[in-house]
């Protein structure tokens, strides 16, 4: 028997969607990586509202994992959440949005850092 949108209740919907969700896994491998911008190296910050609390960090990569490091020893972990945005973890705990030459972050906290 064929379902009409009229015969669907919300949960019935609610159950398809989940089922097909299982049935069809999410992006991933080289297409979904590829999407992912490449953000190593080493970058200058340019305090904009708010002073830099470094000259220099340097961001590693792996996938959407980062590890950034401030020259004064300081580490954090980041994760890149899309193509445009970035979420960095502790000690900075700010968020920041990748520009379309993907060689510039704008943070949340007043800053902006330019890949060198």
């Amino acid at each position: 028997m064929l379902l009409t949108e009229a015969m669907m209740t919300k949960p019935m919907l609610l159950g398809v969607t989940l089922i097909l969700g299982a049935i069809i896994p999410p992006a991933s491998g080289p297409a979904a990586e590829s999407s992912i911008p490449n953000l190593s190296g080493t970058y200058r910050c340019v305090a904009d509202t708010r002073p830099c609390q470094s000259s220099t960090f340097t961001i590693s990569q792996s996938g959407r994992k980062l590890e950034v490091k401030s020259e004064q020893g300081e580490v954090g972990e980041a994760q890149v959440t899309s193509p445009l945005s970035i979420s960095l973890g502790p000690p900075w705990s700010v968020n920041g949005i990748i520009l379309s030459d993907q060689r510039t972050i704008e943070w949340s906290a007043g800053t902006h850092w330019q890949r060198q």
